[in-house]
């Protein structure tokens, strides 16, 4: 805390150190980013990851204009960095998070609200202490050990914090939604926070993907967009406008807020809450935003979006359903004319196909999000995911698509029969049973539990072949296609005898009745599951 004779307190993203690398101890600043040698890749959980990556992205294109397809082409990663760093030089005022004026990523505009707001007659605190709880927890739980005691965030967690709190925040209840720095509109009347522009509404989150090169630099100009392709998309009326750090909006409503709104900017890096930290960075004030429409309608260029008998809808980060099954769908844009979504995949491959590449990576993640009352939670199997796969450009295509679509046909035939298997086991098992109390318990709760967790482990053992689909799926090897069904097939056998016992006569009898058939499509069995 800034006592009456130091310095005022200041810590500035230019320069200061806050990003973590992978494969590297110490954080690194924004012109350490953009300073050789380039990192390989972000660190953090696939959120931090995304949004940190997105606001790298808004910088490269605040220093480096693109008008075409040939100014693209003519931008090397390495001319990007000088001129991130020549920018971030020539500007590094607008990157302090305690600047009295302009704190960065804030709305200093909310210090007329500091105090107590009138709710139900009741006085309320508006400001909140900046601490972080590392497990879910709720104040009639006890502690049980240090990892569950909260702490205070540092100034570099603090910038990680505000990044995510902006675009990718949970709707909850900690936003409050009873002040407005925009006067002549009306709270609007809901029991949480809006959700994160780049999270997801509801249950589940969005899933995102992105190109990725081998370093940080390389991914960066991999996901740029031209002028010229912002404009032929028709999502981004403003173009691709004006970064938020160079003219940050007074209201939620007010003109600045709108231009950014419907700009490739604001779309990149969409500020949907409004922040202002206060005492020295320990607390923090935090109410809604700039009203966007959901990742979905405002064409987000990561989000793949399709069209459903609900409308618009977009893939979603399930923890069940690993990203690499989810790519067909990613590239469903290969067979359209009219939907190129997501267009950081769908435009970046048209560059690339006019350069010498011949190798393409995808990078995609998100988080499991659960829907309670209302609100959002990452609770019990909610996780973040991510994967990474490599593909040949040459062999990207339609072909390609209907050739994998034709191999997950297979897998999901092999995950049916063990789920199917492992589900009439049980059923045929305690079919009879002298205890009828036991007979209700197994039929209703027990095989469906067992068959869910036997496909779960499934799935968990193909993910380390993700990679070994993805090249059958771009060669024409029959052989290899054939010791690869054999391999599902045992990896469906093992696991079915992992979960289904068969030493007693009774248990041999299910065991054999109820033994994987891959022949048989998903449907009813024995107990009408």
């Amino acid at each position: 805390m800034p006592t009456q004779n130091s310095s005022p307190k200041t810590f500035n993203l230019a320069d200061q150190p806050w990003i973590p690398v992978a494969g590297e101890h110490d954080l690194r600043s924004l012109m350490q980013i953009f300073t050789g040698p380039a990192p390989k890749r972000l660190s953090g959980n696939a959120v931090d990851k995304i949004v940190m990556f997105r606001f790298l992205l808004s910088i490269v294109h605040a220093s480096s204009p693109i008008p075409d397809a040939a100014a693209w082409r003519a931008l090397t990663p390495e001319k990007i960095a000088e001129n991130a760093r020549n920018y971030l030089s020539a500007n590094r005022q607008f990157f302090d998070l305690y600047d009295p004026e302009r704190p960065f990523l804030q709305f200093p505009q909310l210090k007329e609200k500091i105090g107590k707001i009138f709710k139900d007659g009741k006085k309320e605190e508006i400001e909140k202490s900046v601490w972080t709880m590392r497990v879910n927890y709720s104040d009639n739980q006890p502690i049980l050990s240090s990892w569950q005691v909260p702490y205070y965030l540092s100034d570099d967690e603090i910038a990680r914090f505000l990044l995510r709190m902006n675009c990718a925040a949970l709707a909850s209840k900690i936003f409050k939604k009873d002040i407005l720095l925009s006067p002549s509109r009306s709270p609007e009347k809901r029991a949480n926070g809006a959700p994160g522009t780049l999270l997801g509404t509801g249950t589940y989150g969005y899933l995102h993907s992105y190109l990725s090169g081998d370093d940080l630099w390389e991914s960066l100009h991999l996901n740029l967009l031209t002028e010229e392709d912002i404009k032929k998309t028709g999502a981004y009326p403003e173009g691709l406008g004006k970064p938020f750090w160079e003219e940050m909006p007074t209201g939620e409503y007010d003109e600045r807020a709108k231009h950014y709104r419907n700009s490739y900017f604001g779309r990149i890096f969409p500020i949907d809450k409004c922040v202002l930290l206060t005492d020295g960075g320990n607390k923090v004030i935090k109410t809604d935003g700039i009203p966007y429409a959901s990742g979905i309608d405002v064409r987000d260029p990561a989000l793949t979006v399709y069209e459903d008998k609900n409308g618009l809808s977009a893939v979603k980060a399930e923890v069940a359903v690993r990203p690499w099954r989810e790519l067909a769908s990613l590239l469903n844009f290969l067979n359209s004319k009219d939907d190129q979504s997501p267009y950081f995949l769908s435009l970046g491959l048209n560059h690339l196909r006019e350069t010498d590449t011949k190798v393409i990576r995808f990078w995609v993640g998100g988080v499991e999000i659960s829907n309670m009352s209302g609100g959002q939670q990452i609770k019990q199997t909610n996780d973040y995911i991510e994967s990474e796969f490599l593909m040949t450009l040459d062999q990207l295509g339609t072909q390609f698509l209907q050739k994998y679509k034709k191999l997950m046909q297979q897998l999901d035939v092999c995950c049916n029969s063990l789920f199917q298997a492992v589900n009439e086991y049980f059923f045929l098992l305690y079919e009879n049973p002298e205890n009828e109390k036991n007979k209700k318990k197994h039929q209703s709760e027990l095989p469906g539990k067992l068959a869910r967790r036997a496909k779960t482990q499934f799935w968990e053992q193909m993910e380390s072949r993700a990679q070994i689909i993805i090249d059958l799926a771009e060669g024409s090897d029959e052989d290899a296609e054939k010791k690869e069904f054999a391999l599902w097939r045992k990896i469906v056998s093992d696991i079915y005898n992992e979960f289904c016992p068969h030493e007693t006569a009774r248990q041999l009898a299910a065991w054999v009745e109820a033994n994987p058939k891959f022949n048989r499509k998903k449907g009813k069995n024995k107990n009408g599951k």
